[in-house]
């Protein structure tokens, strides 16, 4: 994609799956389906996130790229080839960096029997995996710094952490984050430590609740707060997609 028109542009393909597209590869946060030839997976530990995109490229005979820990490459590459390479690294000049999660808080809402060891083959159609949960960061060539926390801000997760987290991955360009449910409080006095210029509030967790007939919440109420604090807070939903252009602005351009 080297003529591609926008400085950045994530689409929302249902569950915990992130589309990051730019001009260069396509990165994936948590692939739910086939992903565009040539992208990069980056597994985030999402609770209850599969990894079928990764699975359908291997499947389809192709060797997906994978950024991620050595336990994270380790259970894949036991299932077929990957090209597998160890966080932090640079990949088509963008720079991906993590941080584990503190073990003890790494899960708010577990699932009811979700192992915690891959035991079955890649021709289940129902793989799944549960990597242990991360914060990501990509730093793209133009300086832009995309920062995905996922579910960590709630109140099983220290204090000392967050700040430090928040230190190391504050005053990011776009921060994609997630309210864990009943969590909403917890978020609201973590969130502004992180000082993003843009942050979207993303459901990566509803459509798994759903699924296991669990109670789910609105992440307006939570959006309409923070952007009472003055904070550029834009709700990120399913099936939806936000752009930029080169020259970054305040508030995001919605396209369907």
């Amino acid at each position: 994609m080297n003529n591609y028109p926008w400085r950045l542009r994530l689409y929302h393909e249902g569950a915990a799956s992130l589309r990051v597209e730019r001009s260069g590869r396509w990165f994936h946060f948590d692939a739910s389906g086939p992903a565009q030839a040539h992208s990069i997976h980056i597994p985030t530990g999402t609770p209850g996130a599969p990894i079928n995109g990764v699975l359908h490229s291997i499947r389809s005979g192709e060797r997906p790229t994978v950024a991620g820990f050595p336990q994270d490459l380790q259970s894949l590459e036991d299932l077929g080839l990957i090209d597998g390479h160890m966080v932090p690294t640079t990949l088509d000049g963008v720079q991906i960096r993590t941080a584990e999660l503190p073990k003890s808080s790494a899960n708010p809402n577990p699932r009811p029997g979700f192992t915690q060891r891959i035991r079955t083959r890649i021709s289940n159609p129902q793989f799944q995996w549960n990597p242990h949960p991360r914060v990501v960061e990509l730093e793209l060539p133009d300086g832009g710094r995309l920062v995905h926390i996922g579910c960590a801000l709630h109140s099983e997760t220290p204090r000392d952490w967050i700040e430090q987290t928040a230190e190391q991955f504050g005053g990011s360009d776009w921060l994609i984050a997630c309210i864990p449910y009943g969590e909403g409080q917890a978020f609201l006095e973590y969130l502004p430590l992180f000082n993003a210029q843009i942050v979207l509030v993303t459901d990566l967790i509803n459509e798994g609740r759903e699924q296991r007939k669990l109670p789910t919440e609105l992440m307006t109420p939570i959006v309409d707060k923070l952007q009472d604090q003055g904070i550029a807070a834009y709700p990120f939903p399913p099936q939806s997609s936000q752009r930029f252009e080169a020259a970054l602005k305040k508030e995001p351009e919605a396209t369907p």
